[in-house]
Protein backbone atom coordinates (compact mmCIF):
# COMPACT_ATOMS: atom_id res chain seq x y z
CA UNK A 1 0.00 0.00 0.00
CA UNK A 2 1.09 3.83 -0.90
CA UNK A 3 2.43 5.83 1.90
CA UNK A 4 -0.21 9.17 2.68
CA UNK A 5 1.13 12.23 0.88
CA UNK A 6 2.96 14.02 3.09
CA UNK A 7 1.34 17.64 4.14
CA UNK A 8 3.15 20.87 3.34
CA UNK A 9 3.24 24.49 3.87
CA UNK A 10 5.09 27.48 2.44
CA UNK A 11 6.27 30.39 4.54
CA UNK A 12 7.77 33.36 3.01
CA UNK A 13 8.58 36.59 4.77
CA UNK A 14 8.67 39.70 2.64
CA UNK A 15 9.93 43.13 3.02
CA UNK A 16 9.64 44.96 -0.10
CA UNK A 17 8.89 42.50 -2.97
CA UNK A 18 6.36 43.59 -4.70
CA UNK A 19 8.51 43.02 -8.17
CA UNK A 20 8.29 39.18 -7.57
CA UNK A 21 5.96 38.05 -5.16
CA UNK A 22 3.57 37.27 -7.59
CA UNK A 23 5.78 35.27 -9.91
CA UNK A 24 6.93 33.29 -6.69
CA UNK A 25 3.24 32.58 -5.30
CA UNK A 26 2.31 31.07 -9.23
CA UNK A 27 5.27 29.09 -9.27
CA UNK A 28 4.12 27.43 -6.10
CA UNK A 29 0.55 27.35 -6.93
CA UNK A 30 1.89 25.54 -10.39
CA UNK A 31 3.23 23.08 -9.08
CA UNK A 32 2.73 18.91 -9.77
CA UNK A 33 1.55 17.97 -6.37
CA UNK A 34 2.22 13.96 -6.66
CA UNK A 35 4.19 14.25 -3.46
CA UNK A 36 2.46 15.99 -1.24
CA UNK A 37 -0.83 18.11 -0.22
CA UNK A 38 -0.19 21.85 0.23
CA UNK A 39 -2.00 23.55 3.34
CA UNK A 40 -1.20 26.96 3.47
CA UNK A 41 1.24 29.20 2.01
CA UNK A 42 1.80 31.79 4.51
CA UNK A 43 3.32 35.12 3.43
CA UNK A 44 4.39 37.77 6.70
CA UNK A 45 4.83 41.04 5.62
CA UNK A 46 7.85 42.80 7.72
CA UNK A 47 7.37 46.46 7.65
CA UNK A 48 6.59 46.25 3.52
CA UNK A 49 5.86 49.82 2.36
CA UNK A 50 5.73 49.00 -1.56
CA UNK A 51 2.94 47.80 -1.93
CA UNK A 52 3.73 43.62 -1.94
CA UNK A 53 0.77 43.69 0.90
CA UNK A 54 -1.69 44.80 -0.78
CA UNK A 55 -0.85 42.75 -4.10
CA UNK A 56 -0.85 39.54 -2.11
CA UNK A 57 -4.18 40.57 -0.40
CA UNK A 58 -5.71 40.31 -3.78
CA UNK A 59 -4.10 37.42 -4.71
CA UNK A 60 -5.35 35.61 -1.59
CA UNK A 61 -8.73 36.40 -2.86
CA UNK A 62 -8.03 34.78 -5.59
CA UNK A 63 -6.55 31.30 -4.26
CA UNK A 64 -7.71 30.86 -0.48
CA UNK A 65 -4.97 28.85 0.20
CA UNK A 66 -2.65 31.53 0.16
CA UNK A 67 -2.40 33.74 4.17
CA UNK A 68 -1.28 36.97 4.49
CA UNK A 69 0.07 37.77 8.02
CA UNK A 70 0.88 41.81 8.03
CA UNK A 71 1.17 43.82 11.47
CA UNK A 72 3.33 46.66 9.91
CA UNK A 73 5.59 46.17 11.60
CA UNK A 74 9.84 46.45 10.64
CA UNK A 75 11.47 43.27 13.08
CA UNK A 76 13.86 41.09 10.85
CA UNK A 77 13.70 38.11 9.19
CA UNK A 78 14.97 35.87 11.90
CA UNK A 79 11.76 36.99 14.36
CA UNK A 80 9.44 36.39 11.07
CA UNK A 81 10.85 32.86 10.78
CA UNK A 82 9.72 32.52 14.49
CA UNK A 83 6.45 33.76 14.00
CA UNK A 84 5.82 31.36 10.79
CA UNK A 85 7.34 28.25 12.62
CA UNK A 86 4.36 28.60 15.88
CA UNK A 87 1.99 28.46 12.43
CA UNK A 88 3.11 25.57 11.28
CA UNK A 89 0.69 22.26 11.32
CA UNK A 90 1.80 20.51 7.92
CA UNK A 91 4.66 17.69 7.89
CA UNK A 92 7.10 20.09 6.46
CA UNK A 93 7.47 23.26 6.74
CA UNK A 94 9.31 24.78 3.26
CA UNK A 95 11.37 28.72 4.33
CA UNK A 96 11.72 30.69 1.03
CA UNK A 97 12.67 34.07 0.29
CA UNK A 98 10.16 36.74 -1.69
CA UNK A 99 13.24 36.96 -4.35
CA UNK A 100 13.24 33.70 -6.11
CA UNK A 101 10.93 31.47 -7.39
CA UNK A 102 10.60 27.65 -7.96
CA UNK A 103 12.51 26.84 -11.38
CA UNK A 104 10.56 23.68 -12.56
CA UNK A 105 6.85 22.31 -11.65
CA UNK A 106 8.59 19.42 -9.90
CA UNK A 107 10.29 21.28 -7.54
CA UNK A 108 8.44 20.69 -4.05
CA UNK A 109 7.82 17.21 -5.38
CA UNK A 110 11.76 16.25 -5.22
CA UNK A 111 12.34 18.22 -1.66
CA UNK A 112 9.37 16.46 0.00
CA UNK A 113 10.98 13.09 -1.51
CA UNK A 114 13.97 13.78 0.78
CA UNK A 115 12.04 13.48 3.77
CA UNK A 116 10.56 9.76 3.24
CA UNK A 117 14.41 8.67 4.29
CA UNK A 118 14.44 7.90 8.17
CA UNK A 119 15.96 10.81 10.16
CA UNK A 120 16.00 13.24 7.59
CA UNK A 121 15.17 16.77 9.26
CA UNK A 122 16.57 19.04 7.19
CA UNK A 123 16.83 19.38 3.11
CA UNK A 124 17.59 22.67 0.99
CA UNK A 125 16.80 22.94 -2.36
CA UNK A 126 18.94 23.69 -5.16
CA UNK A 127 19.24 27.79 -5.76
CA UNK A 128 20.61 28.48 -8.99
CA UNK A 129 21.25 32.27 -10.47
CA UNK A 130 19.43 33.72 -13.46
CA UNK A 131 21.60 34.03 -16.45
CA UNK A 132 23.74 36.85 -16.41
CA UNK A 133 22.85 39.27 -19.32
CA UNK A 134 25.95 41.19 -18.72
CA UNK A 135 29.72 40.73 -18.46
CA UNK A 136 29.50 41.35 -15.30
CA UNK A 137 26.96 39.25 -14.79
CA UNK A 138 28.01 36.18 -16.08
CA UNK A 139 31.27 36.69 -14.31
CA UNK A 140 29.64 36.76 -10.68
CA UNK A 141 27.66 33.79 -11.58
CA UNK A 142 30.28 31.72 -12.97
CA UNK A 143 32.31 32.29 -9.24
CA UNK A 144 28.85 30.93 -7.96
CA UNK A 145 29.15 28.05 -9.99
CA UNK A 146 32.74 27.10 -9.39
CA UNK A 147 31.96 27.55 -5.83
CA UNK A 148 28.86 25.22 -6.64
CA UNK A 149 31.31 22.33 -8.11
CA UNK A 150 33.11 22.23 -4.89
CA UNK A 151 29.98 22.31 -2.19
CA UNK A 152 27.98 19.45 -4.64
CA UNK A 153 30.77 17.19 -4.75
CA UNK A 154 32.32 17.20 -0.83
CA UNK A 155 30.57 14.41 1.37
CA UNK A 156 27.58 13.98 -1.65
CA UNK A 157 25.97 17.76 -0.50
CA UNK A 158 25.73 17.02 2.60
CA UNK A 159 27.75 20.50 3.86
CA UNK A 160 26.99 22.87 5.51
CA UNK A 161 27.67 25.31 2.70
CA UNK A 162 24.55 23.39 0.89
CA UNK A 163 21.80 24.91 3.64
CA UNK A 164 20.44 27.74 1.91
CA UNK A 165 18.68 30.59 3.43
CA UNK A 166 16.27 30.62 0.83
CA UNK A 167 15.21 27.83 0.00
CA UNK A 168 15.05 24.95 3.02
CA UNK A 169 12.29 22.80 4.36
CA UNK A 170 12.01 21.56 8.04
CA UNK A 171 10.50 18.14 9.20
CA UNK A 172 7.78 19.21 11.78
CA UNK A 173 9.29 17.89 14.45
CA UNK A 174 12.42 19.72 13.94
CA UNK A 175 10.27 22.92 13.50
CA UNK A 176 9.27 22.34 17.56
CA UNK A 177 12.82 22.01 18.80
CA UNK A 178 14.19 25.46 17.02
CA UNK A 179 14.57 28.93 19.21
CA UNK A 180 16.42 31.27 17.08
CA UNK A 181 19.64 32.80 19.57
CA UNK A 182 19.38 37.11 18.81
CA UNK A 183 21.19 38.51 15.90
CA UNK A 184 22.05 35.52 13.84
CA UNK A 185 22.27 36.07 10.10
CA UNK A 186 22.53 32.71 8.47
CA UNK A 187 19.97 30.92 9.51
CA UNK A 188 20.35 28.10 6.81
CA UNK A 189 23.55 26.97 8.42
CA UNK A 190 22.25 27.32 12.39
CA UNK A 191 19.90 24.63 10.82
CA UNK A 192 22.22 22.64 10.08
CA UNK A 193 24.56 23.01 12.81
CA UNK A 194 21.65 22.41 15.34
CA UNK A 195 20.31 19.05 13.11
CA UNK A 196 23.76 17.61 13.54
CA UNK A 197 23.79 18.29 16.74
CA UNK A 198 20.57 16.83 17.22
CA UNK A 199 22.44 13.38 15.36
CA UNK A 200 19.52 13.91 12.20
CA UNK A 201 19.71 14.10 8.63
CA UNK A 202 20.26 16.67 5.99
CA UNK A 203 19.82 16.14 2.62
CA UNK A 204 21.00 18.71 -0.54
CA UNK A 205 18.34 18.26 -3.22
CA UNK A 206 19.60 19.08 -6.29
CA UNK A 207 16.87 18.46 -8.40
CA UNK A 208 14.78 20.88 -6.41
CA UNK A 209 15.53 23.43 -8.44
CA UNK A 210 15.02 27.44 -7.30
CA UNK A 211 16.10 30.82 -9.40
CA UNK A 212 16.98 33.34 -7.87
CA UNK A 213 18.99 37.23 -8.80
CA UNK A 214 22.37 37.86 -7.77
CA UNK A 215 23.28 41.61 -7.15
CA UNK A 216 24.56 43.33 -10.55
CA UNK A 217 27.33 45.41 -9.68
CA UNK A 218 30.43 45.30 -7.49
CA UNK A 219 28.97 46.94 -4.28
CA UNK A 220 25.95 45.10 -3.32
CA UNK A 221 27.54 41.66 -4.70
CA UNK A 222 30.24 42.07 -1.62
CA UNK A 223 27.67 43.56 0.58
CA UNK A 224 26.22 39.48 -0.29
CA UNK A 225 29.16 37.40 -0.45
CA UNK A 226 30.56 38.84 3.11
CA UNK A 227 27.43 38.89 5.42
CA UNK A 228 26.64 35.36 5.91
CA UNK A 229 30.37 34.16 6.95
CA UNK A 230 29.79 36.90 10.34
CA UNK A 231 27.90 34.14 12.58
CA UNK A 232 30.50 31.31 12.54
CA UNK A 233 32.02 32.51 15.80
CA UNK A 234 28.50 33.37 17.15
CA UNK A 235 27.61 29.39 16.24
CA UNK A 236 30.83 27.90 17.70
CA UNK A 237 30.20 29.89 21.35
CA UNK A 238 26.46 28.17 20.83
CA UNK A 239 27.37 24.99 19.63
CA UNK A 240 30.95 24.59 20.56
CA UNK A 241 34.27 23.65 19.31
CA UNK A 242 33.39 20.37 17.19
CA UNK A 243 31.29 22.87 14.71
CA UNK A 244 35.21 23.91 12.99
CA UNK A 245 35.29 21.04 11.07
CA UNK A 246 31.84 21.62 9.85
CA UNK A 247 33.72 24.47 7.73
CA UNK A 248 36.41 22.88 6.45
CA UNK A 249 36.80 21.36 3.00
CA UNK A 250 39.43 18.93 1.96
CA UNK A 251 41.75 20.64 -0.58
CA UNK A 252 41.26 17.90 -3.61
CA UNK A 253 37.46 19.14 -3.80
CA UNK A 254 38.25 22.80 -4.71
CA UNK A 255 41.11 21.26 -7.06
CA UNK A 256 38.74 19.09 -8.95
CA UNK A 257 36.52 22.26 -8.96
CA UNK A 258 39.13 24.41 -10.61
CA UNK A 259 40.03 21.62 -13.11
CA UNK A 260 36.86 21.50 -14.13
CA UNK A 261 35.45 24.87 -14.61
CA UNK A 262 38.69 26.02 -15.72
CA UNK A 263 38.35 23.92 -18.69
CA UNK A 264 35.02 24.65 -19.38
CA UNK A 265 35.43 28.06 -19.51
CA UNK A 266 38.85 29.78 -18.90
CA UNK A 267 38.28 32.80 -19.68
CA UNK A 268 35.04 33.45 -17.66
CA UNK A 269 36.79 31.29 -14.99
CA UNK A 270 40.10 33.69 -15.03
CA UNK A 271 37.64 36.73 -14.50
CA UNK A 272 35.65 35.35 -11.63
CA UNK A 273 38.96 35.13 -9.81
CA UNK A 274 40.51 37.73 -11.04
CA UNK A 275 37.25 39.60 -9.93
CA UNK A 276 37.23 37.71 -6.15
CA UNK A 277 41.06 38.40 -5.55
CA UNK A 278 40.07 42.45 -6.35
CA UNK A 279 37.59 42.26 -3.63
CA UNK A 280 39.25 41.18 -0.69
CA UNK A 281 42.32 43.92 -1.42
CA UNK A 282 39.87 46.27 -0.90
CA UNK A 283 38.24 47.08 3.05
CA UNK A 284 34.32 46.92 2.82
CA UNK A 285 31.63 47.78 5.42
CA UNK A 286 27.88 47.44 5.22
CA UNK A 287 25.47 49.81 6.22
CA UNK A 288 24.11 47.28 8.33
CA UNK A 289 25.85 46.11 11.51
CA UNK A 290 26.59 42.75 12.21
CA UNK A 291 24.54 42.01 15.42
CA UNK A 292 20.98 43.89 13.05
CA UNK A 293 18.30 41.40 12.85
CA UNK A 294 17.18 44.23 9.96
CA UNK A 295 19.25 43.42 6.59
CA UNK A 296 20.22 45.89 4.26
CA UNK A 297 18.33 45.21 1.39
CA UNK A 298 20.16 44.43 -2.21
CA UNK A 299 18.56 46.26 -4.64
CA UNK A 300 19.38 45.16 -8.09
CA UNK A 301 18.36 41.50 -6.51
CA UNK A 302 14.41 42.48 -6.82
CA UNK A 303 13.79 42.50 -9.66
CA UNK A 304 11.03 39.77 -11.16
CA UNK A 305 12.36 36.33 -12.44
CA UNK A 306 9.41 35.08 -14.89
CA UNK A 307 8.11 31.70 -13.82
CA UNK A 308 10.06 29.24 -16.21
CA UNK A 309 7.06 26.78 -16.49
Amino acid sequence: MKNQKKTISIGISVYNEVGNIENLLYSIIRQDKTEFNLEAIYVICDGTNDGTDILVEKLAQKFSIIRLLNDGKRKGKIRRLSELFKLNLSDVLMILDGDVVLGKSNTINEVVKCFEKKGVFLVSANNQPVKGDTLVGKIINYSIYIWYFVRLSFNYGDNIYNARNCCIALRKEFVSKINFPPQIHSYGRYLYLLCQQEKQKFVFAKNALILYRKPNNIREYIMQTRGPFSDKEKFEEIFGNWIKNKYKIPLKYKLLAILNTFTQNPFLFISSVTLKFIIKQFPFRSISSKNSAVWETVISTKKPISVPF
